[in-house]
Protein backbone atom coordinates (compact mmCIF):
# COMPACT_ATOMS: atom_id res chain seq x y z
CA UNK A 1 0.00 0.00 0.00
CA UNK A 2 1.60 3.53 -0.84
CA UNK A 3 1.69 6.10 2.30
CA UNK A 4 -0.34 8.72 1.84
CA UNK A 5 1.10 12.16 3.58
CA UNK A 6 -2.02 14.67 4.19
CA UNK A 7 -1.94 18.25 2.88
CA UNK A 8 -4.45 21.36 3.51
CA UNK A 9 -4.83 24.80 2.37
CA UNK A 10 -3.52 25.42 5.73
CA UNK A 11 -0.49 23.22 6.55
CA UNK A 12 0.62 24.25 3.25
CA UNK A 13 0.08 27.78 3.67
CA UNK A 14 1.81 27.90 6.97
CA UNK A 15 5.12 25.53 5.21
CA UNK A 16 4.69 28.55 2.15
CA UNK A 17 4.72 31.56 5.33
CA UNK A 18 7.99 29.93 6.87
CA UNK A 19 9.43 30.06 3.35
CA UNK A 20 8.83 33.22 2.42
CA UNK A 21 12.05 35.95 2.06
CA UNK A 22 14.71 33.27 2.21
CA UNK A 23 17.32 34.36 -0.39
CA UNK A 24 17.96 33.25 -3.67
CA UNK A 25 21.24 31.17 -4.21
CA UNK A 26 21.98 29.30 -7.68
CA UNK A 27 22.43 25.44 -6.38
CA UNK A 28 21.32 26.59 -3.13
CA UNK A 29 19.92 23.83 -1.26
CA UNK A 30 20.28 25.33 2.69
CA UNK A 31 17.98 27.69 4.08
CA UNK A 32 20.93 29.40 5.94
CA UNK A 33 22.30 30.47 2.70
CA UNK A 34 19.65 30.79 0.25
CA UNK A 35 18.01 28.28 -2.17
CA UNK A 36 17.51 27.75 -6.14
CA UNK A 37 14.32 26.46 -7.45
CA UNK A 38 14.98 22.81 -6.92
CA UNK A 39 16.27 23.90 -3.44
CA UNK A 40 12.42 25.82 -2.65
CA UNK A 41 10.86 22.38 -3.97
CA UNK A 42 12.65 19.94 -2.26
CA UNK A 43 12.72 21.98 1.28
CA UNK A 44 8.61 22.82 1.05
CA UNK A 45 8.30 18.84 0.54
CA UNK A 46 10.56 17.93 3.14
CA UNK A 47 8.64 20.18 5.55
CA UNK A 48 5.11 19.05 4.10
CA UNK A 49 6.46 15.42 5.15
CA UNK A 50 7.17 13.80 1.71
CA UNK A 51 11.31 14.55 1.59
CA UNK A 52 12.51 13.89 -2.30
CA UNK A 53 15.62 12.74 -3.80
CA UNK A 54 17.37 16.07 -4.99
CA UNK A 55 18.16 14.63 -8.59
CA UNK A 56 19.94 17.25 -9.48
CA UNK A 57 22.20 18.65 -6.45
CA UNK A 58 25.42 16.42 -8.06
CA UNK A 59 25.27 17.61 -11.56
CA UNK A 60 26.71 20.89 -10.97
CA UNK A 61 24.69 22.67 -13.51
CA UNK A 62 25.77 26.32 -14.52
CA UNK A 63 23.16 29.13 -14.91
CA UNK A 64 22.86 28.73 -18.47
CA UNK A 65 22.29 25.22 -18.46
CA UNK A 66 18.99 25.31 -20.17
CA UNK A 67 20.52 26.33 -23.45
CA UNK A 68 22.37 23.17 -23.87
CA UNK A 69 20.22 20.76 -21.92
CA UNK A 70 16.58 19.76 -20.94
CA UNK A 71 17.09 18.50 -16.89
CA UNK A 72 13.75 19.56 -15.82
CA UNK A 73 12.21 17.07 -18.92
CA UNK A 74 14.87 13.66 -17.57
CA UNK A 75 14.81 14.69 -14.05
CA UNK A 76 11.95 16.01 -12.89
CA UNK A 77 9.35 12.83 -14.00
CA UNK A 78 11.88 10.64 -11.98
CA UNK A 79 10.19 12.18 -8.66
CA UNK A 80 7.09 13.32 -9.59
CA UNK A 81 3.98 11.93 -11.93
CA UNK A 82 3.17 14.87 -15.09
CA UNK A 83 -0.29 16.28 -14.74
CA UNK A 84 -1.73 16.35 -18.37
CA UNK A 85 -4.34 19.08 -17.68
CA UNK A 86 -2.95 22.13 -15.63
CA UNK A 87 -6.98 23.33 -15.07
CA UNK A 88 -6.55 20.47 -12.40
CA UNK A 89 -3.67 21.87 -10.51
CA UNK A 90 -4.16 21.55 -6.54
CA UNK A 91 -1.77 22.19 -3.64
CA UNK A 92 1.73 21.12 -3.82
CA UNK A 93 1.99 20.05 -7.53
CA UNK A 94 5.17 21.61 -8.76
CA UNK A 95 4.94 23.72 -11.86
CA UNK A 96 7.76 23.54 -14.50
CA UNK A 97 8.43 27.30 -16.40
CA UNK A 98 9.95 28.42 -19.43
CA UNK A 99 11.43 31.84 -17.88
CA UNK A 100 13.82 33.18 -21.03
CA UNK A 101 14.14 29.80 -22.55
CA UNK A 102 13.45 27.47 -25.29
CA UNK A 103 12.75 24.95 -22.74
CA UNK A 104 11.25 24.45 -18.60
CA UNK A 105 14.21 26.29 -16.79
CA UNK A 106 12.66 27.19 -13.36
CA UNK A 107 10.27 25.32 -11.03
CA UNK A 108 7.57 26.57 -8.57
CA UNK A 109 4.94 25.48 -6.19
CA UNK A 110 1.17 25.80 -6.31
CA UNK A 111 0.03 26.57 -3.01
CA UNK A 112 -3.48 27.50 -3.32
CA UNK A 113 -5.37 30.52 -4.22
CA UNK A 114 -4.16 31.27 -7.38
CA UNK A 115 -0.46 31.27 -5.60
CA UNK A 116 2.62 30.12 -6.61
CA UNK A 117 5.06 29.88 -4.16
CA UNK A 118 8.36 31.11 -5.94
CA UNK A 119 11.80 32.21 -5.68
CA UNK A 120 14.09 34.62 -8.39
CA UNK A 121 17.49 35.66 -8.12
CA UNK A 122 16.01 39.77 -7.37
CA UNK A 123 13.32 38.90 -4.60
CA UNK A 124 14.46 35.16 -2.96
CA UNK A 125 11.32 32.57 -1.98
CA UNK A 126 7.97 35.14 -2.43
CA UNK A 127 4.05 34.56 -3.62
CA UNK A 128 3.46 34.86 -7.08
CA UNK A 129 -0.16 35.28 -8.75
CA UNK A 130 -0.51 31.97 -11.04
CA UNK A 131 -2.15 34.25 -13.71
CA UNK A 132 1.25 36.38 -14.18
CA UNK A 133 3.24 33.53 -15.39
CA UNK A 134 0.57 31.19 -17.24
CA UNK A 135 1.79 31.78 -20.19
CA UNK A 136 5.09 30.28 -19.09
CA UNK A 137 4.23 27.44 -17.72
CA UNK A 138 5.34 24.42 -19.91
CA UNK A 139 3.68 21.41 -17.50
CA UNK A 140 2.75 20.52 -13.69
CA UNK A 141 3.53 17.45 -12.17
CA UNK A 142 2.39 15.79 -9.07
CA UNK A 143 3.89 13.90 -5.97
CA UNK A 144 1.48 10.43 -6.13
CA UNK A 145 1.99 10.57 -2.14
CA UNK A 146 0.21 13.58 -1.31
CA UNK A 147 -2.97 14.09 -0.73
CA UNK A 148 -5.30 17.13 -0.26
CA UNK A 149 -7.64 16.93 2.72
Amino acid sequence: MKVQIPVSQKSVSDVAHALLGIPYKHLGRKIETGLDCFGLVAEFYRRIGAPIDDVLLNLAYVHDWFVRDDLFQRYVPKIFRRIGDLNKLRLADVVTMQVEAHVANHLAIFIGDGFLLNTSERVGVHRLRLFVVWQKIASAYRHEEVVVT
